[in-house]
């Protein structure tokens, strides 16, 4: 009989402690249930370099996606007494017409743990590369869902201005399978006579009376070809205002000029192009005209396109008529040209 006693007594307690574990849940609703610390009060402190409202310069955007650069700020919670339970309190965006996740970032819900006393949320501005007028959001710290504590709303306001790089980028591509008569899947970079002659094509920025800018990031070994043209004095590839030229120059043909058995096919260069928060990025196709075949043969060299530097401001141009004709250029653009293409080869080839 007692040893029934105890075991009752024993089970009766469990249920009990699991009531008591089950009834003290914690929602950070602001409705806890627990035997909370009352009357406590929370205050929002901003750190150094964040102010109550704020005009900010849009990070840098670089090609390379891993040297986006960010603006960080920071701020702190703090309850004027520790609680026995967590305290969580929310942040959210309340207006603006910044987007969250692709102009900024932000600690959703920030938590001052148990016995703690604060707690720091992050702010951070991010780079893109959109065309875009100022952009704005305002959040606000702290809601009516503070949970455990009371925390009048604090508001944080940004307007990021966007951000405009110097540099017009253009990548270069001529890659394309190639129809030869029982081979497929053969493309132009790939197909060779031999194990340093793949076909390769270069690209060279002359300026509005056709001399060599010195330029050669477009003139490697590799396919597609790319480089960045600067308005910035700083900038390694610094040009003036004025008008300018990009010129094909056929380094290799992997022999195909004297290949005889098949169709020639047509290879027009893609260029892809962007100025960050100045050109959406898009792709402009060689005109006809200008367009070797697979029968060039090494040194063919025509215009590609042209494109226009005045006070900051970039405009890509297809042909001009009234300099080349019909796609025909003159004999001192040739010997121009010429003078280009040796110096890149002696200087710049890899």
């Amino acid at each position: 009989m007692k040893k029934i006693t105890k075991q009752f007594l024993f089970t009766s307690l469990s249920i009990l402690a699991l009531s008591v574990i089950s009834c003290d849940k914690e929602d950070a609703t602001g409705a806890s249930t627990l035997g909370v610390v009352k009357g406590i009060n929370g205050s929002v402190a901003l750190n150094p370099g964040l102010l109550a409202s704020q005009t900010v310069n849009e990070p840098k955007n670089f090609k390379d996606a891993t040297l986006n650069e960010t603006l960080s700020y920071s701020y702190k919670v703090t309850i004027d007494k520790p609680q026995t339970v967590d305290v969580h309190v929310a942040v959210k965006q309340v207006s603006g017409s910044a987007s969250e996740g692709s102009d900024f970032k932000f600690d959703k819900d920030l938590l001052i743990p148990a016995f703690a006393t604060s707690v720091e949320g992050k702010i951070t501005i991010l780079s893109d590369a959109t065309v875009e007028g100022d952009e704005d959001f305002t959040l606000e710290i702290g809601t009516v869902s503070t949970s455990n504590a009371t925390l009048a709303p604090t508001e944080i306001k940004f307007i990021i201005k966007n951000f405009l790089s110097p540099k017009l980028e253009f990548t270069f591509g001529y890659n394309q399978p190639l129809a030869i008569p029982g081979v497929s899947g053969l493309t132009l970079y790939n197909i060779s006579a031999g194990p340093n002659n793949p076909y390769d094509m270069d690209y060279f920025i002359l300026d509005e009376q056709f001399n060599d800018t010195g330029l050669y990031d477009a003139a490697s070994s590799k396919e597609p070809e790319s480089i960045s043209i600067s308005n910035s004095i700083s900038d390694a590839n610094y040009l003036a205002d004025g008008i300018y030229y990009a010129f094909y120059s056929l380094y290799t043909d992997a022999t195909l000029s004297t290949i005889q058995d098949f169709t020639p096919i047509s290879v027009p260069t893609t260029v892809d192009y962007i100025r960050r928060g100045g050109i959406t990025s898009g792709t402009f196709i060689q005109e006809s005209t200008f367009v070797p075949t697979t029968k060039a043969a090494p040194g063919d060299t025509n215009f590609v396109i042209s494109f226009t530097m005045l006070n900051g401001v970039y405009t890509l141009n297809n042909s001009i008529p009234q300099v080349i004709a019909s796609g025909r250029m003159s004999s001192s653009i040739k010997d121009k040209l010429k003078v280009a293409v040796a110096n890149a080869r002696r200087n710049h080839k890899n």
